[in-house]
């Protein structure tokens, strides 16, 4: 018997506004409906492990759209009281990059994200939908950035 099945895969549009470093960290707190220091606190953390979800432009923070995505997966996670750790942030950027290349999700991809003890056995998971976060911040960030 043949298995007839496929995996289609249905890329979202990347908007030419993606990179552009337009975005204060106040704007997008409001958009996230995080703490704007929370936020700082996640762009110092991603920084530090050479990720940086920011750019310095005439001395203020900015970020990207793309930036704005990866931080609405990190409060995804936050807000189902996931604990913050380096390995939540390398596997966000991980997620959302591929060959260190900021990318959009396909439709309907997730990414599952565990913390593990000592001995490797999981504590915690969490599944996280990653096109659902675009798609709920893509207009707003399209406001946001043009």
């Amino acid at each position: 018997m043949t298995d007839d099945s496929a995996v289609v895969r249905v890329d979202l549009a990347r908007p030419p506004w993606l990179l552009d470093p337009v975005i204060s960290i106040g704007d997008a707190a409001k958009l996230l409906d995080l703490p704007e220091n929370t936020l700082s606190h996640w762009l110092a953390m991603a920084k530090a492990l050479g990720v940086p979800l920011h750019q310095k432009i005439s001395g203020s923070r900015r970020l990207t759209p793309h930036s704005v995505y990866v931080a609405g997966v990190l409060a995804s996670l936050y807000r189902a009281r996931f604990p913050a750790s380096d390995e939540v942030f390398i596997g966000a950027h991980r997620a959302t990059h591929r060959a260190g290349v900021p990318v959009l999700p396909h439709l309907f991809e997730s990414v599952d994200f565990s913390h593990s003890k000592a001995d490797g056995k999981p504590v915690a998971r969490a599944l996280v939908d990653l096109s659902a976060v675009w798609l709920s911040l893509q207009s707003d960030l399209e406001r946001l950035a043009t």
